[in-house]
């Protein structure tokens, strides 16, 4: 009987083991599981240029871990304009400064039309004497009108 009563008492000794164990091993799965999720910073952003008719530029991809270093590329250039900045609304109210969200950006480009020289020919006929003699002058004077009107263009 004796040797039963113990055989007894090793059997209930290995189950609270076995169950200490399980509740361990879920306890270690649990606990990695929760670590390797919030340690991964893998997730990525995209941060999007729309050059509203300037050269194009590639989107930039860029973990969100990273967003304190990130850097703008390269300007856009568009002929008979100046590059002013990007700007966070399509109406290129609000300039972009920096990111300051680990979320998608779209970044606008505003442009300032450069000044041109624009000549109108003009014709001028005139006719005028000197004692009695008709003397008939043609010529023609040129104007330059300069155009400087900044503008965001949203579709060129």
């Amino acid at each position: 009987m004796r040797k039963a009563i113990l055989s007894l008492k090793k059997l209930e000794s290995s189950l609270r083991k076995m169950k200490i164990n399980r509740i361990f091993v879920i306890v270690i799965v649990v606990i990695s599981s929760i670590l390797l999720f919030s340690c991964k910073n893998n997730d990525t952003i995209t941060i999007t240029y729309i050059t509203n008719g300037g050269s194009n530029i590639t989107s930039t991809e860029l973990n969100t871990s990273d967003i304190s270093v990130f850097t703008l590329p390269n300007e856009p250039t568009l002929e008979g304009f100046r590059f002013v900045g990007w700007y966070v609304d399509q109406e290129c109210l609000t300039p972009f400064d920096k990111l300051t969200e680990a979320k998608d950006t779209t970044l606008f480009a505003k442009w300032e039309k450069l000044p041109t020289d624009k000549s109108y020919n003009l014709d001028i006929d005139f006719n005028f004497s000197i004692n009695q003699t008709e003397l008939t002058h043609q010529g023609t004077i040129k104007v330059f009108m300069k155009d400087t009107d900044p503008q965001c263009f949203n579709d060129l």
